[in-house]
């Protein structure tokens, strides 16, 4: 590579991590961007909190750094509040969590996992509304509530 191409390269490396990701990215695996009340799942708690949260549970597949994410965020938080005592609400940081990421094969983020007693029942990818979520959640809940 000749040297001002280099020299270019770098600089394009520097701009892109200084005004691009520079302010966006956390070494904390709990960094979020706001504070969350939902389950944080991670590699080592994952089974441990399946275990302990019998039942339903809805789980947000999230990064710090995906604008979709932090949008859908305020929403998942409401229903952490909302469906009290009927499912849990967890949230698990794909950039901390990639073997949960490749265990619920996650495609693009956000994606909304539905499980049964740690089984997937149902997904969703994308931005959603609140009511859209709630609607499938409930539908999933009355589909697979045992008799």
């Amino acid at each position: 590579m000749s040297k001002p191409i280099a020299i270019i390269a770098a600089l394009i490396v520097i701009a892109v991590f200084v005004f691009g990701f520079g302010t966006r990215i956390s070494l904390s695996p709990k960094a979020t961007p706001h504070t969350s009340i939902a389950i944080s799942l991670t590699e080592s708690n994952f089974d441990a909190e399946i275990e302990k949260n019998k039942g339903f549970m809805l789980v947000d597949l999230w990064a710090e750094w995906c604008g979709p994410c932090r949008e859908i965020a305020p929403i998942i938080e409401e229903l952490v509040t909302e469906y009290k005592g009927k499912v849990h609400v967890a949230k698990v940081n794909v950039d901390f969590a990639p073997k949960l990421a490749e265990r619920f094969e996650t495609t693009s983020i956000p994606m909304l996992v539905f499980l049964k007693d740690g089984k997937v029942l149902d997904k969703r990818l994308g931005v959603q509304s609140k009511e859209s979520i709630k609607t499938w959640v409930d539908g999933l809940v009355a589909k697979n509530a045992t008799p």
